[in-house]
């Protein structure tokens, strides 16, 4: 109950590849099963169901180009905040993809 009504919120923390600019934004993507490949996912801008994801950069390392930031999951969809993440090109370093 208290998830449905968004009284309680989840946190993660994560290293993307590249430097983000700014220091925190939202990612608003709608997301949808790829059917032919389940469990994979997919951005679906007219059947995809809201998706928002909140980041804030914790840190930069110029040197390896990654950024570890903090994430929020607003929606909660499964594989959201790889797919997002992955959507404006700063993929989460060693993990596994389930996009297309």
């Amino acid at each position: 109950m208290q998830f449905e009504q968004r009284q309680v919120s989840k946190r993660y923390e994560a290293v993307v590849q590249g430097l983000l600019e700014g220091e925190a934004g939202e990612v608003d993507l709608p997301l949808i099963v790829d059917w032919p490949n389940r469990p994979k996912q997919m951005v679906d801008h007219e059947r995809g169901k809201p998706a928002l994801t909140r980041w804030r950069v914790l840190a930069r390392d110029v040197e390896a180009q990654r950024t570890r930031m903090e994430l929020e999951p607003v929606t909660g969809r499964s594989h959201q905040l790889r797919l997002h993440m992955a959507s404006i090109g700063h993929p989460i370093v060693a993990c596994g993809s389930p996009i297309r």
